[in-house]
């Protein structure tokens, strides 16, 4: 489990050192304070490889970091440092657990080379929202169902899909591709999941992308977005589940109804593997102010200025 992370020089950061981070942690800050690159930062700390940086853009793993910023597609890799420029390497990111060292990652000639130590972690990016660089939903309910996690995705969606029965992959006979479809009660047919609309299929996204290995890391941006609040809380629930097999959860959020539901569905006494960082950047300093679990409540006022 990452406890600590360091980076420096990356996007608006830089300079950051947060430690606390919890089984299940929420980022919250000021838009622009660096919630979305802190995730990028861990992201990229624990999938980086030893081959020239510029190659990083083809790499399966982190294209998604890059792809994803509109203001990165004119230079992609030089927009992954500190405001653009050379001057300002090396670019260095740190993950620990507990105090002990499990990745090391620096950049430090002209983008051509990185120094990294220690294995690659088993960390994913998810972005639920559409609009983002996603993989097929067809791939990721593959690997949900393999995984043995269908029942608990359709127990989450019935809270926003009345009636829901099943979800099924079939084949598009126009396109030639799979597409997932829903199943309800007293009805002769499936349709197209995509029909439920923008949140509906986020929340899916969301909870087939959690089917994640014991020992994982879910890194999550935003997921209460377009959502109605029936569904922020039902992916209260799936982060929550995730939590419970042994995925370690950092998400950011605008949204404090999202952590109030988070509270709702821990048990007393998994309240202590919860906690908020509120995140401050002075100038590209970049410092966390940890709440623990059995605080949050006693500072939701706090919080809540933050998510204003």
């Amino acid at each position: 489990m990452i406890h600590t992370l360091e980076c420096r020089n990356i996007r608006g950061i830089k300079q950051a050192e947060i430690s606390g981070f919890s089984p299940l942690t929420v980022l919250v800050g000021p838009s622009g304070c660096g919630k979305s690159t802190l995730l990028d930062a861990i992201f990229l700390g624990a999938k980086a490889t030893a081959v020239p940086v510029h190659t990083w853009t083809t790499d399966t793993a982190l294209n998604i970091i890059f792809t994803r910023r509109a203001e990165m597609q004119s230079d992609l890799v030089r927009w992954l440092f500190w405001r653009g420029t050379l001057e300002s390497l090396p670019l260095l990111v740190s993950l620990q657990d507990e105090g002990k060292s499990q990745r090391f990652v620096q950049v430090t000639n002209a983008y051509q080379k990185a120094d990294i130590r220690g294995n690659i972690l088993p960390v994913s990016l998810i972005l639920p929202q559409p609009g983002h660089p996603h993989e097929p939903l067809a791939v990721v309910y593959t690997k949900q169902v393999e995984a043995g996690l269908l029942g608990l995705s359709i127990e989450i969606l019935r809270g926003v899909l009345p009636g829901l029965e099943s979800i099924l992959m079939v084949l598009d006979k126009e396109l030639q591709k799979p597409t997932i479809h829903a199943v309800f009660s007293g009805s002769n047919g499936s349709v197209p999941l995509a029909l439920a609309g923008d949140g509906v299929v986020a929340l899916a996204r969301l909870c087939f992308e959690l089917a994640l290995p014991q020992g994982s890391v879910a890194l999550i941006e935003e997921p209460e977005a377009h959502q109605h609040p029936r569904a922020t809380r039902m992916s209260a629930k799936a982060m929550v589940a995730a939590m419970r097999r042994g995925v370690q959860v950092i998400l950011s959020t605008h949204s404090l109804e999202l952590i109030d539901f988070l509270l709702e569905e821990l048990t007393p006494e998994e309240i202590h593997q919860f906690a908020v960082l509120r995140l401050l950047n002075k100038q590209g300093v970049l410092s966390a102010i940890h709440h623990p679990g059995e605080e949050v409540l006693s500072s939701r006022r706090e919080i809540g200025e933050d998510l204003r």
